[in-house]
């Protein structure tokens, strides 16, 4: 049984939402325009967050959500473009 409050786990619940969206996000950039810098190692990080986030929510007995963004997010017609899509989601995910 969790100690955590339906607060936190709605948090939780967000913040893992929020790293599949930005994970499913770079692997259509990258699927679109190649293995390309800064992506491939922004995924990696994206990647990394969700391992700990998908880690906890086993910690405190919590069913782990999959994916629900997988081939659901946004595409960009450059590269130029995706990046300046990056940096404002990057921005906004630090607020």
């Amino acid at each position: 049984m969790s100690s955590l409050t339906e607060q936190d786990i709605r948090v939780l619940h967000e913040a893992l939402d929020d790293e599949y969206r930005s994970r499913a996000t770079y692997d259509q950039v990258i699927a679109d325009f190649g293995e390309t810098q800064p992506f491939n190692n922004i995924r990696e990080a994206e990647a990394r967050h969700i391992k700990v986030l998908q880690a906890l929510f086993v910690q405190h007995g919590l069913p782990v959500p999959e994916n629900p963004w997988s081939g659901k997010v946004e595409r960009y017609t450059s590269l130029q473009a995706a990046c300046e899509a990056a940096i404002t989601a990057e921005i906004a995910n630090a607020a």
